[in-house]
């Protein structure tokens, strides 16, 4: 025995319509199955849009990680997973909207317009409320995410740390001790002997790198600077100075060896670690070298409309040839080319 769907009285389990009422028990059953059913490809569906809605989070969340770092991904991992909670909601909600606002017969005027309409009210709802929903989450995602660095793919945080590690100390001592570079040249002119140290030093002073247009186009004015500077130290340096240093050398040219030029380069030699770091440092031509190429970088990055561009120029530069050198003749051969 079973109950009446309508009635509540006791009816047979076979019955397909109750003796009391005369309903149609069948109809009612099929009706709430057709309901169940319903009820379950609609949330089938709901979370299958969830899904589609989140691959573009799920791309936009992989090529974060491969360019601006894992940080920035695991923000969007966060709205992906947004997305999916919601998006259940949003379609369940602009579903019901269809089914309110959906005419119970359909006039349509061929078979095509017939086709269109039924894809309207089936879909296009949900459809749109799964878009404005992707377009919420996307907003303030283009927001917080650096598109820039994301299309470039050249500002991941280890790059730009050790770009600005290396970056920082040239400038500074470039900027700060116009007056000790001047000298340093003062001092390598009495300490150079012969024509071939008189070479090598202005073969160093002349070497000018070019990492690409910007360089090369800021680098013509390197010697105009540098002039500017020297003059500036001589002018402040007091010349008793200069002459006790000539007249010690002559008064004792047997007991006292000839001064080695001061060796300074873009950063500090006594914490070199890397090979090229200590190449650098092994002789004062490869230092001053070196920190002609670090004024002449700060100099186009300052000037340069594209410092991104610059940036990855100049570390593809340093990686295939600078830092192929093995001795440091080729170090100055390739900083002068």
């Amino acid at each position: 025995m079973k109950k009446c769907l309508f009635c509540a009285e006791d009816i047979q389990d076979a019955a397909l319509r109750c003796k009391h009422c005369g309903a149609d028990l069948a109809a009612a059953v099929a009706k709430e199955r057709a309901a169940v059913k319903e009820a379950k490809n609609e949330k089938k569906d709901a979370k299958g849009f969830a899904i589609l809605g989140a691959l573009p989070f799920v791309g936009i969340a992989f090529w974060a990680f491969k360019t601006v770092g894992i940080k920035y991904a695991a923000l969007v991992a966060v709205f992906a997973v947004a997305y999916l909670i919601l998006g259940p909601k949003v379609y369940k909600f602009a579903n019901s909207i269809r089914k309110s606002s959906r005419p119970s017969v359909i006039v349509a005027t061929s078979a095509s317009d017939y086709i269109d309409q039924q894809f309207f009210w089936n879909f296009v709802p949900q459809l749109v409320g799964m878009g404005l929903l992707l377009v919420v989450l996307m907003v303030p995602l283009a927001v917080l995410l650096p598109l820039n660095g994301m299309v470039t793919g050249v500002l991941s945080p280890q790059a730009t740390t050790a770009e600005s590690a290396s970056a920082a100390p040239s400038t500074v001592q470039t900027s700060a001790n116009p007056a000790s570079d001047a000298q340093v040249a003062e001092q390598q002119q009495p300490a150079a002997s012969g024509p071939s140290a008189t070479e090598a030093v202005t073969s160093a002073s002349d070497a000018i790198p070019a990492t690409d247009n910007a360089v090369q186009q800021s680098a013509a004015s390197q010697p105009v600077v540098a002039e500017a500077v020297a003059s500036q130290a001589e002018g402040a340096q007091p010349q008793p100075q200069v002459m006790n240093v000539a007249e010690h050398a002559d008064a004792k040219p047997a007991a006292q060896p000839v001064p080695s030029a001061a060796i300074v380069a873009s950063f500090d030699c006594a914490k070199a670690s890397s090979q090229i770091e200590t190449l650098i440092c092994s002789s004062p031509e490869t230092a001053h070298a070196d920190r002609r190429l670090a004024a002449a970088y700060s100099a186009a990055r300052a000037k340069s409309s594209d410092p991104i561009t610059l940036k990855v120029d100049q570390r593809n530069w340093l990686t295939t040839e600078r830092n192929a050198c093995t001795d440091a003749a080729c170090l100055l051969i390739c900083t002068e080319s």
